[in-house]
């Protein structure tokens, strides 16, 4: 399982059930910047789950072999990016449930939400498409779904083969030399996933020594060397590095850890004796302790060293991070929250201030195809005080399928949209964060109730709406509330289930 896991990857492993009754291969929830790669599923009740916010994340070679409840299973509150021409397979057998199941939700949108979350496919009569799909909580025919969730379009797999294995080097990509050049990806999001993909461009070329046999893809890597994208890789390399220890300090660590286990070893054998102990035993046993009591110290004044190489480390970081600036929202959120994980975590603090609460709430507000990367570890730090939060973006989803949608190569297959006439509605909620009291603002022609749930979907509190085309103001009393994250709900009649996260902060 992977719980708000980070920067990882999971690769190369056979997963095995006994029965098809229970058992999640890999089960994932709110973990971002991670990788499932080359894993194979096998006799499970579900071969992958993901649920939760998981932007970053990419799912490529798997085989889910055969029998499976639900094969790829994503949950009603998944928050992912697209896989594109990732290469999963799935083998003929049995799915008693589905071989790709999706969750979400109906709303008016659910067409771009799942555009937005796609599996693009090379071949749909193969093993790459899945045989069988459910969408539990939408109406059907549900063949619209299908083709909005893996549209089948021009490219080729990626194969296990070009995976990174031990010292073998990542091969360069075809794609690889038009982000070299600045020309990719164009259109496909904002101009922060061409940052993104820069930036990982940039971390592949560094790793490998910075010589590759592209010539292009090594002038790249030079003229950003002394740019904010090459400087920012050195402050991430450098937090990777903050707590590794130095060759020496691993030695001293190993010795005086072997130390302490002999004189725990012989301190233990003397206890066993002293029922029937002479004078002379307990002497040992007297010295025995004084020595141990020397080598907690020298134990501890290591630690205290390593602490102090660490924080160090992590102030001398933070200064080159401070020296940076940049116009771009998506870099600068990289420095800033760069310099909340130096000044906290990185330097032995394990709490936020307001004032960085509310920085790091701000990032994580924003929408993650225009607010790159940082937004992903902006949430992952919230985490840490709001550990229930999950995040729902629907919005978000919808300004990405918009701007994706004229990339998305044409098909023969039959599709249609849905005509829909939504009544007039609008609501907005303020403040947010909040301490004891909740403003909602809305415009309603038809009578709605809201409601405050927590994390797990518990009604708290609740309202009623009447209608309202002009507008009307609720309040709702959070002051017997505890901190932490709340999902406010809006339904009503010939209207779509919508949801607002809420941040209450005492």
């Amino acid at each position: 399982a992977a719980r708000d896991a980070l920067n990882s990857t999971i690769e190369l492993n056979y997963i095995e059930g006994a029965a098809t009754s229970s058992g999640t291969g890999i089960d994932v929830l709110s973990s971002t910047g991670m990788a499932y790669s080359c894993n194979t599923l096998h006799n499970l009740q579900t071969g992958m789950h993901l649920n939760g916010t998981c932007t970053d994340t990419d799912i490529r070679g798997n085989t889910f072999e055969p029998p499976f409840v639900d094969g790829l299973h994503y949950g009603s509150l998944l928050d992912i990016n697209a896989q594109l021409h990732r290469g999963n397979q799935w083998l003929s057998g049995t799915y008693s449930g589905a071989a790709a199941r999706n969750d979400m939700e109906d709303s008016p949108n659910v067409l771009n939400q799942l555009l937005a979350q796609r599996h693009e496919i090379h071949d749909d009569q193969s093993a790459y498409y899945p045989p069988g799909f459910a969408f539990p909580n939408l109406p059907t025919p549900i063949n619209f779904y299908i083709n909005a969730w893996f549209p089948e379009t021009f490219g080729s797999p990626w194969d296990c083969e070009d995976q990174l294995i031990g010292d073998e080097r990542e091969k360069i990509r075809e794609i690889d030399i038009p982000v070299a050049l600045g020309t990719a990806p164009a259109g496909d999001y904002e101009e922060a996933r061409r940052w993104g993909a820069r930036q990982q461009l940039y971390r592949k070329v560094a790793l490998q020594g910075g010589e590759t046999d592209t010539l292009v893809v090594d002038s790249f890597y030079v003229s950003q060397s002394d740019s904010l994208l090459g400087l920012l890789y050195e402050i991430e390399a450098g937090k990777q590095h903050l707590f590794e220890q130095s060759e020496t300090e691993q030695q001293q660590v190993v010795a005086l850890s072997h130390d302490r286990d002999s004189l725990v070893q012989r301190l233990t054998a003397l206890d066993s004796m002293l029922v029937v102990a002479e004078e002379d035993v307990w002497a040992l046993r007297d010295t025995l302790l004084e020595k141990a009591g020397l080598l907690f110290q020298d134990i501890d004044s290591l630690d205290q060293l390593i602490k102090a190489e660490i924080y160090a480390a992590a102030e001398n970081l933070a200064d080159d991070n401070d020296a940076l600036e940049s116009a771009k929202g998506y870099a600068q959120n990289e420095l800033d929250v760069n310099s909340i994980y130096l000044s906290t975590l990185a330097s032995g603090v394990d709490t936020f201030s307001s004032v960085q609460l509310s920085a790091l709430g701000s990032i994580a507000e924003q929408c993650l195809y225009s607010g790159g990367r940082p937004v992903y570890k902006a949430r992952h730090l919230l985490h840490l005080p709001y550990p229930d939060s999950l995040r729902v973006d629907p919005g978000c989803f919808q300004a990405l399928a918009e701007a994706e949608a004229t990339n998305i190569a044409a098909t023969e297959k039959e599709r249609r949209t849905v005509a829909t006439s939504p009544l007039p509605l609008d609501w907005k909620v303020y403040p947010n964060p909040a301490r004891n009291v909740l403003q909602i603002e809305i415009v309603n022609a038809t009578p709605v109730t809201i409601a405050l749930l927590d994390m797990h979907g518990r009604v708290l509190l609740t309202q009623q709406a009447e209608e309202a085309p002009l507008g009307q103001n609720l309040t709702f009393d959070i002051s017997g509330l505890n901190s932490g994250m709340y999902l406010l709900e809006l339904n009503g009649w010939s209207i779509s289930r919508q949801l607002k996260k809420v941040v209450i902060m005492k």
